[in-house]
């Protein structure tokens, strides 16, 4: 073998050991992260310089945590904030269920969208929700419809935004598994695996469920203008920022456990639908995140190779990985204590738990969920089917709001 074949296979075989360590190292500077977040929420921000929130919701139909939904979205903790839900229709259950809690709340407000027409029904319901925004609403934020977390969520997400040190903040999604099915606890350990990586500005990309921008910002880059035809709310939001240079910012103690419950089919209709977004929206991470697993899986065949063919040398980057992802695991359950401390997500650190032995299989699906969304143009959503062919071409081909 010549002397570059010779280096390339030595570094692919120990691409695995440095996936495993670069793992760890992003997995502490988050868990550092976290805690340099809370305490300066602990440390508090002045009154007068907590802006007003308009926090808008779309919401569709009613879940089984819809009650805990609602009580999350309407008791937050921040001083001046008030809620615009948004459904598409009278006939969609949740509209009947928030319609009775409006009085007693005093700080929201309930609108009607209507049926989308080429554009996603999430993005037309916000659209609509947009119209009621008032002039002393100085910070836009969004939540998914179904969004549980603290009383503090509200106050964590704005914070870099009341102290001017980012234009639009995001949260992150934590799959609490419903059990430890191998599907849930595949896309758990995902989940998880995905956390740590998030940011800087250039490969930043806000999630919807849990995301704010100063009114300025939402002015300047003309956000409603902007969502006309799109079926996509964040990532297409994330382009608009980043091509306009703003500051976006990551707020690692936002904590959203999202409870899931997939089959194996459930499972890649999901992904494909986030990676599909993904494609259309932010093609330079679509392609960076379908590198990652392809290289963790070929350095991990090129070692299993050399074993069976009896290079024992390959034990030196195998055990390295093992023991480096020991370390992350534990890493990683202190990182979930600290985040969860209420325990909320003891059933993701139970999947987390003895999980590093799964990092094949979890590549393997994450790699088949990535290029499953590489091709075509069609994908359905909360039982529409979307025809997608630009970040603002949108067409229903069935279905329709409620």
């Amino acid at each position: 073998m010549s002397l570059v074949g010779t280096a390339a296979f030595a570094l692919m075989s120990s691409f695995w050991a440095l996936q495993s360590a670069v793992a760890l190292v992003k997995t502490r500077k988050a868990a550092v992260a976290f805690r340099e977040h809370r305490r300066r929420l602990d440390e508090g921000v002045k009154k007068h310089r907590k802006r007003r929130v308009a926090l808008v919701i779309a919401v569709k139909g009613v879940s089984e945590n819809f009650e805990g939904f609602l009580h999350f979205a309407l008791h937050q903790d921040y001083p001046d904030y008030r809620v615009i839900f948004v459904t598409a229709s009278e006939d969609d259950p949740a509209h009947a269920a928030i319609r009775e809690r409006l009085a007693a709340s005093g700080r929201a407000t309930l609108v009607v969208a209507g049926a989308a027409g080429n554009i996603g029904q999430k993005v037309h319901n916000q659209l609509a929700a947009f119209r009621h925004l008032e002039e002393s609403d100085s910070i836009v934020a969004f939540a998914d419809g179904d969004l549980l977390g603290r009383e503090d969520w509200l106050s964590c997400l704005v914070l870099p935004l009341n102290l001017s040190q980012a234009d639009c903040t995001t949260g992150y999604r934590w799959f609490i598994p419903a059990d430890q099915s191998l599907p849930n606890r595949v896309i758990s350990l995902i989940g998880t695996a995905i956390e740590p990586l998030i940011g800087p500005n250039w490969r930043m990309c806000l999630w919807g469920g849990s995301m704010a921008m100063t009114r300025e910002v939402f002015e300047e880059l003309e956000i409603p203008e902007n969502l006309e035809g799109s079926i996509n709310d964040d990532a297409r939001i994330s382009q608009l920022a980043r091509r306009a240079e703003k500051k976006m910012r990551y707020v690692r103690s936002v904590a959203a456990p999202s409870p899931v419950d997939f089959t194996w089919s459930s499972l890649f209709e999901f992904g494909r639908r986030q990676y599909f977004q993904l494609r259309i929206y932010q093609p330079l991470l679509w392609w960076m995140a379908l590198t990652v697993p392809m290289a963790f899986l070929a350095s991990f065949t090129t070692c299993l190779i050399s074993l069976c063919m009896g290079n024992l040398l390959m034990l030196i980057p195998v055990a390295s990985a093992i023991v480096l992802n020991l370390a992350r695991t534990r890493v990683r359950l202190a990182y979930l204590k600290a985040r969860f401390d209420r325990g909320e997500a003891s059933a993701l650190e139970d999947a987390v738990r003895g999980s590093w032995w799964l990092d094949p299989m979890i590549n393997v699906v994450h790699l088949l969920i990535i290029l499953s969304s590489a091709c075509g143009r069609e994908i359905t959503w909360a039982g529409i089917r979307y025809r997608v062919t630009g970040p603002q071409e949108t067409e229903i081909l069935s279905g329709k709001g409620t």
